[in-house]
């Protein structure tokens, strides 16, 4: 009863802000997160070095201008909030950004915030990484932009995850100096070739669904791959993916697949998605251990 009685609060809280136009926290408070979403209202929001939260969420707050300063933020979401610029954003430890979804910040740099291990800037008209700086970046979300050259990005050296998905003319050979990466999303991106993927040897996650007609032969080469994608790429066999036997989960669906006997050689495979395929039969799917519970249709999620 006291947690729900809290949450009431909480709610009644942030259902104030929403109602404002200039919000001004100057008390310090416990450490905790705070999240304002669908405010029309608010224009202004302005924290004071005092103001100890390490978490904050701005969702669909059109015309807002934050104006943030706290050494104790360490995650910030400014979602869909029709921001330009980050000029008035001083938090010297932030380690999490999220600013997907505002259009008109196009290639503002992110330079000052040294301490950024995660960076999501997708869907924001972006054009240029020329000036992501970032020694610590670890997790990189560029999904729907125009980007075409990423050559800057062989300067992160520390970077682990990559989502360029949904991204045209792209040149994925320029991603060779990233062979680090383990986790890699470049769906819907008219990939044709993955050929220099193959270097890639400490992938463990990979996604490469929607790219219609892509030479898939290089996949073999990528044994430690645990989740893949090949959803949507016109593939008619999966005779590739034989060596691949630390294959955890694999999404097939949407192909003109009609065999899948290759797929006894994944000993250690957990979820299959088959759906819209050409498959018949599965009955061999019950020789795979950890599959053969979940064996009751042709779909298997």
């Amino acid at each position: 009863m006291n947690q729900m009685n809290q949450q009431l609060e909480q709610q009644s809280e942030i259902d104030k802000y929403n109602s404002q136009m200039t919000i001004k926290f100057k008390n310090k408070v416990q450490k905790g997160e705070l999240c304002i979403q669908r405010s029309q209202n608010l224009t202004t929001l302005e924290f004071l070095q005092d103001f100890q939260i390490n978490k904050l969420e701005l969702r669909e707050c059109n015309n807002m201008v934050p104006k943030l300063a706290s050494s104790t933020i360490k995650e910030l979401t400014i979602q869909f909030c029709k921001l330009q610029n980050i000029d008035s954003i001083r938090l010297e430890n932030l380690e999490n950004l999220n600013v997907a979804g505002n259009y008109e910040l196009n290639n503002c740099s992110f330079e000052r915030f040294k301490q950024l291990k995660q960076l999501d800037i997708s869907n924001t008209n972006r054009t240029d990484i020329s000036n992501l700086l970032l020694p610590e970046l670890k997790i990189l979300v560029l999904s729907r932009n125009k980007i075409e050259d990423l050559t800057s990005l062989s300067t992160l050296v520390n970077l682990e995850q990559l989502d360029i998905s949904y991204s045209e003319g792209l040149d994925i050979n320029l991603l060779e100096q990233l062979q680090q990466l383990r986790l890699l999303n470049i769906s819907y991106c008219f990939v044709q070739s993955i050929n220099t993927l193959k270097l890639f040897t400490y992938l463990v996650e990979l996604d490469v669904s929607g790219n219609i007609n892509i030479d898939l032969s290089s996949l073999k080469y990528l044994v430690n791959l645990k989740q893949l994608n090949i959803a949507c790429t016109n593939t008619h066999n999966i005779d590739v993916l034989q060596s691949l036997n630390q294959l955890k989960q694999l999404n097939i669906s949407e192909n003109e697949i009609e065999d899948i006997n290759d797929l006894k050689y994944l000993v250690n495979l957990t979820k299959l998605n088959i759906s819209e395929t050409k498959v018949q039969n599965i009955q061999m799917l019950s020789k795979l251990e950890f599959l053969r519970n979940q064996i009751c249709q042709k779909t298997l999620k």
